[in-house]
């Protein structure tokens, strides 16, 4: 029996999702200390190395010189873009953001957690929150039948953890995937995936 978590996919749909965006120069990110989140800061560096990320965390578990750490939530109003891969309750938002006396640069919350649970920025109302990490089926013969129903996805998308192991299946693959990410693989799943018909989910219209 091998086991599988699918984060493989998972770490190259988030990154190709970041990488979709060419004008980000840096970041705040939310769960970046995670495997999934070490792994696509790895990946981020290696083809964007000026881009420079401010993460959220008192455990500071990643050594670069363009990484950074704070416990200061209300930080995340000096960045564009914040990239979110663990869940925190919508009040430590509420709570953080509560005394803001400017609207600040936050433009999108891009959130890769499960289950996603929207956020509600009422004293931001230029903040949006967009789930990513989520892929749509494109190839009806490769997946067929109910399977975007189980987690309240829309029609014909998928969580890449779960397409991933559907791929395992489907490509015969023998070995574990447990433990640390493989970065070389990444890529190659990717590939894969694409191959199949999968890919990111279109968020163009939600920005």
């Amino acid at each position: 029996i091998n086991v599988w978590t699918g984060d493989t996919l998972t770490t190259a749909s988030v990154f190709y999702q970041i990488m979709d965006f060419p004008d980000i120069k840096e970041l705040f990110f939310v769960g970046a200390n995670g495997k999934i989140g070490n792994a696509v800061c790895q990946l981020l560096f290696k083809h964007r190395p000026d881009l420079k990320i401010r993460v959220l965390s008192r455990y500071q578990s990643m050594k670069h010189p363009n990484i950074s750490y704070t416990e200061n939530l209300s930080e995340m109003l000096d960045y564009e873009v914040v990239l979110v891969g663990k869940i925190l309750p919508g009040r430590k938002y509420d709570q953080a953001l509560k005394n803001s006396s400017t609207p600040g640069k936050t433009r999108l919350v891009l959130d890769y957690s499960v289950p996603f649970i929207p956020l509600h920025f009422r004293k931001h109302k230029q903040i949006r929150h967009i789930q990513i990490g989520l892929l749509e089926s494109t190839n009806k013969q490769f997946l067929q039948g109910p399977f975007d129903v189980c987690m309240s996805h829309e029609q014909n998308h998928i969580y890449p953890c779960h397409a991933c192991c559907i791929l395992n299946t489907v490509i015969g693959r023998d070995t574990n995937e447990t433990g640390e990410i493989v970065l070389d693989d990444v890529e190659r799943y990717w590939d894969i995936a694409e191959s199949y018909g999968l890919k990111n989910r279109n968020i163009s219209k939600l920005l």
